[in-house]
């Protein structure tokens, strides 16, 4: 309806207890103790009627059909579901209003063309229905110099070409989108009413400079052709640290496209932090992509991750785990103690990704940097490089990195390749990967590792055209006639063959002619193993080589230095 009414001020403001003040609020539902009765009213109508700062509680006597959508511009507002009824003082998060707009429009617009920063939140609200067409986002559409809150709200069943959960378009002025109160931007499964782009950002877009505050929130079970949980065109996307309380897991999962980037696509120069916490743990798994990059997909675009785990991707292209060109992955543990992993076992990792093309996990196709510090890459599984490639000017760095259980299905099969790239590892352990050779390199690659254990007895540890330029220090492997200089004793695993699943963490015997050997200077960087383990711990009893610094992705701790939290 289309009705305007007078100011209802002195409904909207009073006072509870001794000199509590509540917020202004506005009520919509049924009966005539409702502000708006739904039986005349219709939602846009409090909307159009409320002032900045105000309050709008709606109740969830309904599933309230909203066919023309919702519109906020230019305002400070907080629209809150989950009242039983208008009387009622308590919203119930488990029992969100829902909000349909049975495919006519989009379900929420917000927008902001006036001075200052409005903020609108939405809490308790499910956003359903939503058809944003050529040019807005399905179920949100977001755009203007304002910042909207999305708290324990449900986007679903929407559909756009750009966004079909939300959109958020740049500017200028800037809009930022915060996604807190576990949100869920998508459903339950491809089969319960997911978001859908007919071209991209199945799950949320953003374009111009949009920044998105990723706090605690699912993006799952979205689809588009490219991007099928977040498709990011020149935005920012930031991790404020999240409150305390139980462990949540914040994820990008089972989102499927035809293209690129099953769960993240991003280029155009846009910023990406992912930071898990003691009570936040942040995933990317699940994920499908018809071509390349199951998980991630960037293109002139950066990554930095602290404790993501990248796990179960699966790609028909290159790059089960992540396709880059132009760009930048470092992955690490965030804090190099693991303080901040709710798994310090296992904090950082890249995990039984699959692609039925040549690469399994992480291709940086050109001018691309992948930076993995204390980092797990295990059972993934492509045609010819089960693990990590890099071409055309990349460079791949490794510290204190476990390539593990990694399999390759063709004929010519290897762990890592290099063409025309740089390869730099230090303190990495690699054992029991089922290939044919362990490196390969081509076109004048240069490769420096120092103080590793490379271990799959019976296949070459280098191969390929004899250009590259090595230099290699302090190394353990299984054979040393095309890795010149390494040591070929067993490296003395504490764990026997790598069996099941989690595959055990490599670390040293105490027998172990792998402990107290390598040079530490310069100092290790970071100066903790994988596990958060204190470099470099001098063992009394056993000489020294070159120095005190153990070979590997571990470092051996006797029981002595074990303070409760290692493994």
């Amino acid at each position: 309806m289309n009705i305007r009414l007078f100011a209802l001020a002195a409904l909207w403001s009073h006072s509870v207890g001794a000199g509590v003040i509540v917020p202004p609020a506005i009520t919509f539902g049924l009966g005539a103790s409702c502000d708006f009765d739904a039986a005349s009213f219709d939602i846009q109508d409090a909307i159009d009627s409320s002032s900045s700062g105000d309050t709008i509680r709606i109740t969830n006597e309904a599933n309230w059909l909203v066919p023309s959508g919702l519109v906020v511009a230019n305002k400070d507002l907080t629209i809150l579901g989950g009242f039983s009824k208008c009387s009622d003082d308590t919203s119930d998060p488990n029992s969100p209003s829902i909000l349909n707009a049975a495919g006519f429009s989009t379900t929420l617009t917000v927008s902001n063309a006036i001075a200052g920063v409005p903020t609108v939140v939405v809490r308790n609200i499910v956003l359903s229905g939503g058809n944003g067409g050529a040019n807005q986002g399905g179920g949100v559409d977001l755009s203007g110099g304002i910042l909207l809150r999305l708290d324990h709200v449900y986007v679903r069943g929407s559909d756009a070409n750009y966004g079909g959960g939300i959109r958020v378009h740049g500017g200028p002025p800037i809009p930022t989108l915060s996604l807190e109160g576990g949100s869920l931007i998508g459903s339950t499964s491809m089969f319960a009413d997911p978001n859908n782009a007919f071209l991209e950002g199945g799950g949320i877009y953003c374009d111009q400079g949009g920044i998105i505050e990723w706090e605690d929130a699912s993006i799952n079970f979205n689809s588009a052709l490219s991007g099928g949980g977040m498709y990011l065109d020149g935005c920012t996307l930031t991790m404020p640290s999240a409150a305390g309380g139980e462990l949540r897991t914040v994820e990008i999962r089972g989102n499927e496209v035809l293209e690129q980037g099953g769960g993240l696509a991003a280029g155009s120069l846009s910023s990406i932090t992912l930071t898990s916490e003691l009570n936040r743990q942040v995933k990317i798994s699940n994920n499908k992509a018809g071509t390349t990059g199951g998980g991630i997909y960037l293109i002139n675009a950066s990554l930095n991750a602290a404790g993501l785990k990248l796990e179960q991707n699966e790609a028909g292209g290159n790059g089960g785990a992540a396709y880059l060109i132009d760009s930048t992955l470092d992955l690490n543990q965030g804090n190099p103690t693991g303080v901040n992993c709710p798994d310090r076992s296992r904090c950082a990792t890249i995990t039984r990704n699959i692609s039925t093309a040549p690469v399994g996990a992480v291709l940086g196709a050109s001018s691309s940097v992948i930076d993995l510090r204390q980092v797990f890459v295990e059972s993934n599984s492509g045609s010819s490089v089960a693990a990590l490639s890099v071409g055309n000017g990349s460079t791949l760095l490794l510290r204190d990195v476990q390539l593990a259980g990694n399999t390759a299905t063709g004929g010519t099969t290897r762990l890592i390749s290099a063409v025309d790239a740089t390869l730099d590892f230090r303190h990495v352990t690699a054992a029991s990967n089922d290939v044919n050779t362990l490196i390969r390199t081509l076109e004048s690659s240069k490769v420096t590792i120092h103080d590793s254990i490379l271990w799959n007895p019976g296949i070459p540890i280098l191969g390929g055209d004899d250009s590259a330029i090595l230099d290699l220090s302090c190394n353990n492997a299984s054979e040393n006639a095309t890795f010149a200089g390494a040591v070929t004793h067993a490296p003395g695993f504490l764990t026997g063959d790598l069996v099941g699943l989690p595959l055990p963490i490599l670390q040293l015997a105490p027998a172990s002619q792998n402990i107290d050997i390598c040079d530490d200077l310069p100092p290790s960087n970071p100066a903790f193993d994988i596990l958060g383990q204190l470099r470099v711990v001098d063992i009394p009893e056993v000489p020294n080589g070159a120095g005190a610094l153990d070979r590997g992705a571990t470092e051996y701790h006797p029981p002595l230095f074990k303070d409760g939290f290692e493994y």
